[in-house]
């Protein structure tokens, strides 16, 4: 590379993307794989996509098929969590949700309904900012979880299983779009904040793949919800392993640094 170049990157600085992993009204109140506490985080996130000087927002939306194979409504003789064997490898049977092709209930509407009326839908919560954010949608697939931005299940199954199965670990798109992101922008330093849903399983294996690519991942702790109460033995695990544990007031200094303004006080 000529020093050139060199300095070109180096005054490009690194691409800085955030991913919104999941807020579905499947997986908030009133939906039929809630996440405690989903709903706290959207202003959160709302803020920190315009506050936190990305150069892109992904938002990572759960779109499955009806009879997707872990869903616990297609094995009647086994338990809701179970682990089985499907596709060559261990997965874990889920209530039905992010189903294709319906239609979600108000974000907003009473407990009382949101108990009788549990939403499958893939939608997103209504007050999620969606303006300038790239979709881009997992789960599609009935044989596999997708419980990552960047990948299918079954990355790191041996190779014999992966010959029979050739779907295993399948790039969700993600990687080749940041690849080529940074290309564009002249820079091979990619940093990746994630925030969303949930904690235990789909911004943990995000992050940890992430880092696998050789990003720079940050998990924003106070925009993440987790499914049960194990969340700091998570965030312990990302910080061992290379990912970094912020709050999101370190974000929005980070923007107002690279925007040249002032954090609001």
């Amino acid at each position: 590379m000529s020093s050139f170049s060199t300095r070109m990157r180096k005054l490009n600085g690194p691409l800085r993307v955030l991913i919104v992993a999941n807020v579905q009204k499947c997986f908030l109140a009133g939906g039929s794989f809630p996440v405690p506490g989903g709903d706290e985080i959207v202003d959160e996130l709302n803020a920190l996509k315009w506050a936190g000087g990305y150069d892109h927002v992904i938002a990572m939306q759960a779109f499955r098929p009806l009879n997707h194979k872990t869903h616990a409504s297609q094995h009647p003789d086994k338990k809701m969590f179970e682990e089985v064997e499907i596709s060559g490898i261990t997965q874990m049977l889920v209530p039905d949700h992010a189903i294709q092709g319906r239609r979600g209930l108000s974000s907003h509407r009473s407990e009382a309904d949101k108990l009788a009326n549990l939403d499958t839908s893939p939608e997103f919560h209504d007050d999620l900012d969606m303006s300038h954010v790239i979709v881009f949608q997992h789960g599609l697939d009935r044989d596999i979880h997708s419980w990552s931005a960047f990948h299918d299940a079954g990355r790191s199954a041996p190779a014999a299983v992966k010959e029979k199965f050739p779907f295993l670990g399948r790039s969700t798109g993600v990687v080749e779009f940041i690849r080529g992101q940074a290309e564009v922008k002249g820079t091979n330093d990619v940093h990746v904040d994630i925030g969303g849903l949930s904690l235990e399983f789909f911004v943990r294996n995000s992050a940890l793949d992430g880092r696998d690519h050789g990003y720079t991942v940050r998990v924003i702790k106070d925009a993440c919800r987790a499914v049960g109460d194990d969340a700091e033995a998570v965030y312990a695990e990302l910080k061992a392993k290379g990912c970094k544990v912020i709050r999101s007031s370190t974000a929005f200094r980070n923007g107002c640094q690279i925007r040249g303004s002032k954090p609001a006080q």
